[in-house]
C-alpha cells in the first residue's frame, strides 16, 4: 500500500529502485503513458481494472527501467526470473546469448590471460534489446560474504587511511546534495529575519508550501499543449506523461470556460445600471460611481480568462489524486461539494472528448447531440467555479481551493516568488470573473426580459451581494481584496526600480548606467526642430522662415469650449485671414513648375512625393510635441489627440493667447474611471505655429490631393485625428517610440522610448527651479467630481481625500472644491480646466520651454568647445593612463604568485608564459582598457578572474564574470567557494524571494542572459558609483559570435561598456575569422590580445567513416569498448551526438546515461552529470550533446567520441578540450561518421558556415589533422611530428604523412599587450556605437526614399561614376525600364535567391521592421527596390571592391553567380539587427555612396 491506495493485484512496486513490475510479465513497466498502454494492449484490461492500476501508478515516484543504473551485481529481486548467462573475465560483459558471446570475442581483442567466460545467474528488469543484465550472487558467494564481513570486524582491520578518507568524502558529497536538493525542490519557511520576505510572509505562501516541490505544484497548473522554458532546455508541460485522452479533456475544459465567461458577460447588459455599480465595490453601504463592466483591453481579458483555465486545469488535475496526497503534495483541499462537482466537469468532459474522437473514427457525428454534450460540460464548469466562490474561511484560509490557486499563480516558473505588481493583476483577474460569474448565478433564476425584473428581485441580489461579495464576510473575494490592498501597500512603500541617476558634476544623467550629457539632450532636441523645419520648407512650397510670418498666431481665435462636429479655429470666421483650407497650398504648388498642367491635372510622381513629406513631418512633429509641451503624458494621450470637435466630444487642439494648448485627459485615470482628469500642455510659439500650418494648410491639402488623385486616403473615421495616414491607420504608441529612439539613438547613443523618457524628463524637472506650484492650489486643482465618490483602482475600495478650503469659501458658507466645481466657473473655459489651473499649466510648460532653450543653447555652445579639446587631444575625466613607477609592477608580481599558491597549493605555477603574462597585465589595466586572452581547453582561465578576487591589495574591489551557460555558472561558483573566495551568484529578487539589492561580494557571477535586466544594470551602476567596480569578464566569449543566431541576449553584452571599467574576453576557441567579428560585435577593436595556441599535444585525433549511416552506431560501440578497456582509475570518456534522440539511443546501446538539456528537471541533468563524474556503479561512459561541450572542468576524461561530425570545428575543439585536464593524460579524439558530408541551412551565418566548412577540411584532410587544426585555430599549423606530441591517424599512416612538417597559414594577429593611443572610454564607445547605427539607417531610409521615383541601379551607378549632372535625367525612369540589368534578366536571377524564414520579406529583401507592408499584410512598399542593386553592383570591379573590403567576402563568391546567390540569403547581423548579407550589401553600397558625396 502506498499513500493510502491499495496495490491492484498483478502488479508489485520496487521501493527500492522506484520500478513498477507487471506480475504477469514478470518484467518492469516504463512510467507515464505506457502503463495504460501496457494493460490495456497487452492485458486488455479496461474500466474500473484499468483505473484501479492508474490511480495506483499516479501515487508513485518511478524510474525508467531503459535507463536506470543498476550495479553490477544486486541481491536476488523474487519477482523476476533468472536466468544463466555468461561474464566476459576481460570486460564483465553479461550476456544470455551464445551469439553475443561468439561476436563480442571476435569485437574485444582481450588479452589471453583476461579470455574466457564465467558462468553466472542474470536478471533484468526488460527483455529483448532493452535487456541490462545484473547478477545475482549464489548461495554460497552470500554465505562467504558475510563470513568476510564477520572477519573484518572482529579482527578490527579497518580500511586503510586513504580509503576511509575517501568515504569520508563521498558521504559528505551526499549530504551536500542532498540539501542543495531540498533547497531548490522544497519550499524553505525560514524564522531568521534576515531571510524573511515580508510579502511573501503576509502572503503565507511559505508557511504554506513549507516542505513541498514549489515547481512541482506550478507544473500541475500549466495549460495543456503549452510549450515551456526552464534552465535553458525545451520541455513539455507538466502533462508530459499523460495520456492524450486526458490532455484532450483538459482542453475541453479550458475551451468551456471561454464559453461560460462570455455567456456570464452577456448578463452584464440585461441588469440594471445601479446594480453594476455595486457589484464594482466592496463596501456593503455604498455604491461606487463607475458600474462594473468588461475591460476595455482584449489583452487584459485574455489574462483574465486564462487564470481562470489555470485554475480548473489544476483542480482536475490534482483532484484525480487522493484526498491525502493531494494535501501532502500540493496542499489542496476540496469540501465533499466541491470534490462531487469536480468530478462532474471531468465526466462530463470525458463525454465531450469521446464524442469527438467517435467523430474521428469516421463516423458521422450528431451536432446536436455534441452541443448538448457541451451545455452539460459548461453546466458543470459554472457550478464549480461559484462552488469555489461560496465558501466562508477563517484563519486557515488555503482550505478554499481557489486561495490555495492563488497561492499557486504566487510561484515563479523558475523558481521564487512572483512580486507584488505581478500577482495583485492576477488577483484581479481572479476577482473580475468571480464577479461576473456570481451576477450570473445570483440572476440565473430570476427573469431573463430586464423589463420583468422588480424590487423584490433587487433586494435577493443585495442579500446575496453582501454574504459573499463585500468586504469583510471571511470569503475568498474578501480575502483577496485584503491581500491586493496589501499588495498595492506594499508597492508603493517600495517604490519602483531606480532607473536614473544624476552624474557627480551635474552635467549628466544616467538611464539604467547609460550616460546621456545634458549638451547631447540639447542637440537631440534641436535636431527635432531641425528635421521638422526641412519637412515643411518643402510641404509649404517655401521656407519655413517665410511662411512662419504669414501665422500671426496671437491673431487666431478659438474656443476652449465645444462647438459642434467639424469644428476647430480653421472653422472661426474671424481666421479667414489665415485663409485655412487646401486652395492655399494648392495655389502655391500650381505655381511650383511641374506640379500642375491643364492637360493631366496634377502630376502623379509630385504628388506622391508630397505625401511622402507629409509621412516625415508626421513621424517627427509627435516626437517634437512630446519634448515641448511640458512633462511627458502616456503614449495614447499624445497620438489620439483631435484636432477639432465631433459628435461627443471636444477637441483636444486649442489655440489661446498666442500659443497652442493640447487638453487631454489622463490617460490611466479614464481607462479606470471613464471620465478622466483634464490636462493642459502648452507648446511655445514656434512649435505652435508649426501645429498651425499643419492643421490649416498641410493637412487639408492631403486630403485634396488623395482624392482628386484617387488614391486611397484614410477612414472617415480617423480624419479628425492629428496622426495618422491612409496605410497604417491611426498612428499608436509604437510610432512615438520608434521617433524617440530613432532622435536620441542618433544624437545622445541611447534609445529611449515614451516609458524612458519619461523617467528622463520628470528627474529633469526636478531640477528646474520653481517647476512645483504651491501644494494647496495642486490638490485643489487636481481633485474632481469623480474622485469624491471614485474607489481604489483595482479594489474600488472608497478612499478619502484631504480636504483643503480657503477662508474666503468658508464664510460663503461652501467648500472651495464646491466654489470651483459649480460657482466660480468661467464659461470660457472647460469646467475641469478653469483659469487659475489653466494658468498653472502654462507656468510649468513655460518654465520647461525655458529649461529646453537654454539646453538648445548650450549645446551649441558646447559644440564649439568640444571641437577645441579633441583638437588638442586632451582627455577628459582623468582617462589618459598614469605613468607607473618602475618597482609597481614587480611588487604585483610577487603578490600574484603568492595568491596563485594561496589558491592551488605551495607547488602551484603557471600554466603557460601566456597565463602569467595575462594575469600581469589584468592586475594593471586602466578603465578605457579591454583585453582578449586565448588560453587552450584546461589552459588556466579561471585563475585569471580568481586571483584578483582574493589578493589582499585589492580587498573592497569587486569583479564580475559574465557566463554563458547554467552548467558553467555553477562550476565557476562552485569552484571559486571551494578557494576560499567570497562568491556569489547573482540572481534576480523575486527569483530567490529577496527584499532588497543583492549584497557586494569579491567575485559576482551572472548569466548572460541576465546582464541587461535593469535590477543587475542597476547592482552594477550602483557598484560603479562606489568606484569598487574594478573589471568585468566575459567567459566563453566565442559565444557572443558563434550562438548568437539562437540566443539572441548575447547581443546586449555591448552594452557592459557602459560602466568604464576594464573588460577582459576569456575564450579557448577564438579563430582569426571570429576574433573578426567578436572585434566588431563587442567594440573592442583597439583591444590587446593574448594567444597562446589553442591545439593541444595530448590528444590523439582520428576519423573513421562507415560505408552506409547504419553502421556508425556499431562503429561507436566498438570504439568506446576498445577504449574502456584501457581506462583505469577515474577515468573515464564521452560519446558526442548532435540530436537527443541519438543520445537517448546510444546510451541504451552502452548502458549508461544521457545528458542533454532536453532533460527537464536540472536537479536530474545534475545528478546524472555528477554520478558519471564520480563513477557510480562503475560506468565510465556518457552519452551527451553539445551541452556538455564548453567549459566544465572535469577531470579523468581521456576518451572523446563523436558519433556523426560535430556542428563545426569550434565545438569540436571545444568538446574535445574536456579531456586531459590533468598532466601526463593522454586523450583519443575519434570521430565516426557515415558517407557524405554534413549538411548545414543555406541561410545559416556566414560564421556558421566557416565553422561547418572548417569542421569538413578537418575530416577530409589528406595530411596530418594537426596542421589544418592550428591554420584554422592560430593561423599557423604544424604536424605532429615538427611538434613532437602525440600522432594523429594520418601522422600514423603511410610514411610520405610522417615526413609532413607543416605548413604555415595567415597566422593571426600575434601577442599584443600594447594600449591604444587614443583612449576612449567604454561608454563613449558604446554611445558612438549606437549613433552610428542610427545614422546608417536613416541613411537606408533616406536612400529609399529617393530612389523611389527613379531607378536604384543607375542611382548607385551614377552615383559611382561621381554624381555628373548632365547625367542626372538618366537616372529618372523605372527599374522595368531600366537598361542596365535588363528587367527580364532580373526575374530569372531573382529565382535562384532564397531567403531564410522571417529573415526578410521575400518580395522585396527588405529586413524585418522595414518592409511594414509585408509584415501588416499590405502591398510591399519597395518591391524591386534593394533586390536590383544587389545584382547589378558585382558587375563592377568598384562594386565589388566595396563588397570585399565591407564584408570581408571572397573575390571567387563574388564573380561565381550561384555562389554569390547563395551568399545573398545568409543570415548576418547589421547594426545590431538580424538581417541578410544582401542587406549588408545594400547598406555598404549606400554608406560608399556618401562618403563619394561628402568628398565630392
Amino acid at each position: 500500500m502506498v499513500n493510502n491506495v491499495q496495490c491492484p493485484s498483478g502488479l508489485f512496486y520496487l521501493t527500492e529502485y522506484r520500478i513498477l513490475l507487471c506480475l504477469h510479465c514478470k518484467a518492469a513497466v516504463r512510467p507515464g503513458k505506457a502503463i495504460e498502454a501496457h494493460w490495456r494492449n497487452v492485458h486488455q484490461w479496461t474500466g474500473h481494472h484499468l483505473q484501479e492500476v492508474l490511480a495506483y501508478a499516479a501515487t508513485l515516484t518511478l524510474q525508467d527501467p531503459h535507463t536506470i543504473r543498476m550495479p553490477a551485481q544486486c541481491a536476488l529481486i523474487p519477482q523476476l526470473p533468472t536466468f544463466p548467462g555468461y561474464s566476459c573475465s576481460g570486460c564483465n560483459y553479461l550476456t544470455r546469448s551464445r551469439k553475443c558471446r561468439e561476436r563480442h570475442d571476435r569485437e574485444q581483442s582481450h588479452p589471453e590471460s583476461e579470455a574466457g567466460w564465467i558462468q553466472v545467474r542474470l536478471q533484468t528488469f526488460s527483455h529483448g534489446r532493452f535487456a541490462k543484465y545484473w547478477t545475482i550472487p549464489d548461495e554460497d558467494e552470500d554465505e562467504q560474504e558475510e563470513e568476510d564481513t564477520d572477519h573484518v570486524t572482529s579482527t578490527g582491520a579497518s580500511l586503510s587511511g586513504n580509503e576511509e578518507w575517501a568515504q569520508m568524502v563521498a558521504r559528505q558529497k551526499q549530504r551536500d546534495e542532498e540539501r542543495r536538493q531540498k533547497h531548490l525542490t522544497e519550499v524553505d519557511n525560514p524564522e531568521d529575519l534576515g531571510k524573511v520576505s515580508t510579502w511573501v510572509q503576509e502572503m503565507g505562501w511559505a508557511a504554506h508550501f513549507h516542505g513541498k516541490n514549489p515547481l512541482l505544484i506550478h507544473d500541475a497548473s500549466v495549460l495543456p499543449t503549452v510549450k515551456r522554458r526552464r534552465g535553458g532546455g525545451s520541455r513539455r508541460s507538466h502533462c508530459a506523461d499523460e495520456s492524450p485522452e486526458w490532455q484532450e479533456q483538459l482542453i475541453a475544459a479550458v475551451e468551456s470556460v471561454e464559453r461560460v465567461i462570455v455567456k456570464c458577460c452577456g448578463r452584464l447588459t440585461r441588469v440594471p445600471h445601479e446594480t453594476l455599480r455595486w457589484l464594482n465595490g466592496i463596501d456593503p453601504i455604498k455604491a461606487p460611481l463607475m458600474p462594473f463592466k468588461v475591460k476595455s483591453s482584449s489583452k487584459s481579458m485574455l489574462d483574465y480568462r486564462g487564470h481562470v483555465k489555470r485554475y480548473l486545469v489544476y483542480c482536475l488535475r490534482t483532484g484525480r489524486l487522493p484526498c491525502e496526497e493531494a494535501q501532502t503534495t500540493h496542499g489542496i483541499e476540496f469540501t465533499p461539494e466541491q470534490r462531487r462537482l469536480l468530478d462532474h466537469v471531468g465526466i462530463a468532459a470525458a463525454e465531450v472528448v469521446s464524442a469527438v474522437r467517435l467523430a474521428r473514427g469516421e463516423v458521422e457525428r450528431d451536432e446536436e447531440e455534441h452541443q448538448e454534450r457541451c451545455r452539460v460540460l459548461d453546466r458543470a464548469v459554472f457550478e464549480f467555479w461559484i462552488a469555489s466562490w461560496k465558501q466562508h474561511v477563517a484563519f486557515r484560509v488555503h482550505v478554499n481551493p481557489l486561495l490555495h490557486f492563488a497561492a499557486v499563480l504566487g510561484i515563479r516558473e523558475l523558481g521564487g516568488w512572483v512580486d507584488a505588481s505581478s500577482f495583485t493583476s492576477m488577483l484581479a483577474g481572479l476577482l473580475w470573473c468571480g464577479r461576473v460569474a456570481m451576477l450570473e448565478h445570483i440572476f440565473e433564476t430570476l427573469p431573463d426580459d430586464p423589463t420583468e425584473l422588480t424590487t423584490s428581485h433587487m433586494e435577493h441580489f443585495f442579500d446575496q451581494y453582501r454574504r459573499w461579495l463585500v468586504d469583510g464576510t471571511h470569503t475568498p473575494f474578501s480575502t483577496i481584496v485584503r491581500w491586493m490592498a496589501y499588495g498595492k501597500g506594499y508597492r508603493e512603500k517600495t517604490g519602483g526600480q531606480a532607473k536614473v541617476t544624476w552624474d557627480q558634476d551635474g552635467l549628466g544623467l544616467r538611464y539604467l548606467g547609460q550616460p546621456i550629457a545634458l549638451k547631447d539632450f540639447g542637440q537631440a532636441i534641436q535636431a527635432g526642430l531641425d528635421e521638422a523645419t526641412r519637412f515643411l520648407d518643402q510641404l509649404l512650397f517655401e521656407p519655413w522662415a517665410t511662411a512662419a510670418k504669414r501665422i500671426d498666431i496671437r491673431r487666431i481665435q478659438d474656443s476652449l469650449v465645444y462647438q459642434g462636429p467639424d469644428h476647430s479655429f480653421t472653422m472661426n470666421r474671424r481666421n479667414r485671414w489665415l485663409r485655412p483650407g487646401w486652395e492655399f497650398l494648392a495655389e502655391r504648388a500650381r505655381a511650383t513648375r511641374g506640379w500642375w498642367s491643364p492637360q493631366t491635372g496634377w502630376n502623379r510622381v509630385k504628388v506622391q512625393t508630397y505625401l511622402r513629406w507629409v509621412k516625415g513631418f508626421q513621424a517627427i512633429q509627435p516626437v517634437n510635441n512630446h519634448l515641448w509641451s511640458g512633462q511627458p503624458g502616456r503614449g495614447p494621450e499624445v497620438m489620439e489627440m483631435l484636432y477639432c470637435d465631433v459628435q461627443q466630444v471636444s477637441g483636444n487642439v486649442k489655440v489661446v493667447d498666442g500659443q497652442v494648448v493640447f487638453i487631454t485627459d489622463r490617460d490611466k485615470s479614464r481607462a479606470i474611471r471613464g471620465l478622466g482628469r483634464k490636462v493642459a500642455r502648452w507648446l511655445p510659439e514656434s512649435e505652435s505655429q508649426k501645429m498651425i500650418a499643419y492643421i490649416a494648410w498641410v493637412i487639408p491639402f492631403e486630403q485634396h490631393l488623395s482624392a482628386e488623385m484617387g488614391l486611397a486616403g484614410v477612414d472617415d473615421s480617423l480624419i479628425p485625428y492629428l496622426w495618422k495616414d491612409a496605410r497604417y491607420g491611426l498612428h499608436d504608441t509604437a510610432v512615438l517610440s520608434a521617433g524617440l529612439a530613432r532622435l536620441f539613438g542618433t544624437h545622445t547613443g541611447v534609445e529611449l522610448g515614451v516609458s524612458a523618457y519619461r523617467h528622463f524628463a520628470i528627474t529633469l524637472a526636478r531640477k528646474i527651479k520653481g517647476i512645483v506650484v504651491r501644494q494647496v492650489e495642486v490638490e485643489i486643482g487636481e481633485r474632481g467630481v469623480d474622485d469624491s465618490m471614485a474607489g481604489d483602482q483595482v479594489t474600488g475600495a472608497p478612499q478619502k481625500k484631504a480636504k483643503l478650503d480657503y477662508i474666503w469659501d468658508l464664510q460663503a458658507t461652501h467648500g472651495s472644491e464646491l466654489a470651483r466645481l459649480r460657482y466660480a466657473l468661467d464659461a470660457q473655459f472647460p469646467s475641469h480646466l478653469q483659469p487659475e489651473m489653466m494658468g498653472q499649466y502654462r507656468e510649468i510648460s513655460g518654465m520647461w520651454h525655458q529649461f529646453l532653450w537654454g539646453l538648445v543653447k548650450a549645446a551649441s555652445d558646447w559644440g564649439g568647445s568640444n571641437k577645441r579639446l579633441r583638437a588638442s587631444g586632451d582627455v577628459v575625466d582623468g582617462a589618459r593612463p598614469a605613468k607607473r613607477l618602475p618597482g609597481e609592477r614587480s611588487g604585483s608580481i610577487a603578490s600574484m604568485q603568492q595568491g596563485l599558491r594561496q589558491l592551488f597549493g605551495p607547488m602551484a605555477r603557471w600554466k603557460s608564459a601566456e597565463q602569467g603574462q595575462a594575469v600581469e597585465r589584468i592586475m594593471v589595466m586602466k578603465a578605457h582598457e579591454r583585453l582578449i586572452v586565448v588560453l587552450p581547453t584546461g589552459g588556466g582561465k579561471s585563475p585569471l578572474f580568481m586571483l584578483p578576487a582574493i589578493l589582499p591589495e585589492r580587498e573592497g574591489a569587486t569583479t564580475v564574470v559574465v557566463v554563458p551557460f547554467a552548467a558553467l555558472i555553477r562550476d565557476v561558483v562552485r569552484r571559486a567557494r571551494e578557494c576560499q573566495i567570497d562568491c556569489i551568484r547573482w540572481q534576480s529578487a523575486s527569483t530567490v524571494g529577496r527584499e532588497g539589492p543583492e549584497r557586494r561580494a569579491r567575485l559576482v557571477v551572472v548569466s548572460a542572459d541576465l546582464v541587461e535586466v535593469g535590477e543587475f544594470v542597476q547592482y552594477l551602476d550602483h557598484l560603479r558609483r562606489l568606484d569598487v567596480l574594478k573589471e568585468i569578464f566575459v567567459d566563453e566569449c566565442h559565444t557572443v559570435v558563434l550562438d548568437v543566431n539562437y540566443r539572441d541576449r548575447l547581443l546586449k553584452l555591448t552594452g557592459l561598456n557602459r560602466y568604464d571599467c576594464a573588460m577582459i574576453f576569456l575564450t579557448a576557441t577564438l579563430p582569426g575569422f571570429v576574433e573578426r567579428r567578436l572585434r566588431q560585435t563587442m567594440l573592442i577593436e583597439e583591444a590587446a590580445i593574448i594567444r597562446a595556441s589553442t591545439v593541444k599535444g595530448n590528444i590523439r585525433y582520428q576519423v573513421q567513416e562507415t560505408a552506409r549511416w547504419g553502421d556508425v552506431g556499431e562503429a561507436v560501440e566498438k570504439v568506446v569498448r576498445r577504449l574502456g578497456a584501457r581506462m583505469v582509475g577515474d577515468q573515464k570518456g564521452v560519446v558526442y551526438c548532435r540530436t537527443h534522440t541519438e543520445a537517448e539511443r546510444m546510451a541504451e546501446r552502452l548502458r549508461c546515461d544521457f545528458y542533454h538539456s532536453g532533460i527537464a528537471e536540472a536537479h536530474r541533468r545534475q545528478e546524472i552529470l555528477e554520478g558519471w563524474m564520480d563513477g557510480v556503479g562503475g560506468i565510465r561512459w556518457i552519452v551527451a550533446t553539445t551541452g556538455l561541450g564548453t567549459g566544465i572542468d572535469i577531470a579523468g576524461i581521456v576518451g572523446v567520441v563523436h558519433m556523426g561530425a560535430p556542428y563545426g570545428l569550434v565545438d569540436f575543439v571545444q568538446q574535445t578540450g574536456r579531456g586531459g585536464r590533468r598532466e601526463g593524460e593522454v586523450v583519443d579524439s575519434v570521430i565516426i561518421k557515415g558517407p557524405g558530408r554534413a549538411a548545414i541551412r543555406a541561410q545559416a551565418s556566414d560564421v556558421e558556415h566557416w565553422n561547418h566548412e572548417a569542421m569538413v577540411a578537418f575530416i577530409e584532410q589528406s595530411s596530418c589533422r594537426r596542421v589544418m587544426l592550428g591554420e584554422m585555430m592560430d593561423g599557423r599549423g604544424q604536424s605532429c611530428i615538427a611538434l613532437g606530441v602525440e600522432l594523429c591517424d594520418r601522422c600514423r599512416g603511410p610514411a610520405g604523412n610522417m615526413e609532413q612538417d607543416g605548413a604555415e597559414g595567415e597566422k593571426n594577429e600575434e601577442t599584443n599587450t600594447e594600449s591604444p593611443s587614443h583612449v576612449v572610454l567604454g561608454s563613449q564607445r558604446l554611445k558612438e556605437h549606437v549613433q552610428y547605427t542610427h545614422r546608417a539607417l536613416e541613411r537606408l531610409r533616406g536612400w529609399l526614399a529617393e530612389v523611389r521615383d527613379c531607378c536604384p541601379v543607375c542611382w548607385v551607378k551614377w552615383h559611382r561614376r561621381g554624381r555628373p549632372e548632365q547625367y542626372r535625367r538618366l537616372v529618372e525612369h523605372g527599374i522595368r525600364q531600366c537598361r542596365v540589368v535588363g528587367y527580364s534578366a532580373f526575374r530569372t536571377w531573382r529565382q535562384g535567391l532564397r531567403f531564410g524564414e522571417y529573415d526578410c520579406c521575400w518580395r522585396c529583401g527588405l529586413a524585418g521592421g522595414w518592409c511594414d507592408g509585408a509584415e501588416r499584410g499590405l502591398e510591399c512598399e519597395h518591391a524591386d527596390t534593394v533586390l536590383p542593386v544587389m545584382m547589378e553592383v558585382v558587375e563592377s570591379e568598384t562594386g565589388r571592391a566595396w563588397i570585399r573590403e565591407g564584408l570581408e567576402v571572397e573575390e571567387e563568391v563574388l564573380q561565381e553567380s550561384s555562389r554569390y546567390l547563395s551568399w545573398l540569403g545568409r543570415r548576418r547581423q547589421v547594426h545590431g539587427r538580424w538581417m541578410t548579407n544582401g542587406m549588408a550589401v545594400i547598406v555598404t553600397i549606400i554608406a560608399e555612396c556618401d562618403r563619394q558625396r561628402e568628398e565630392d
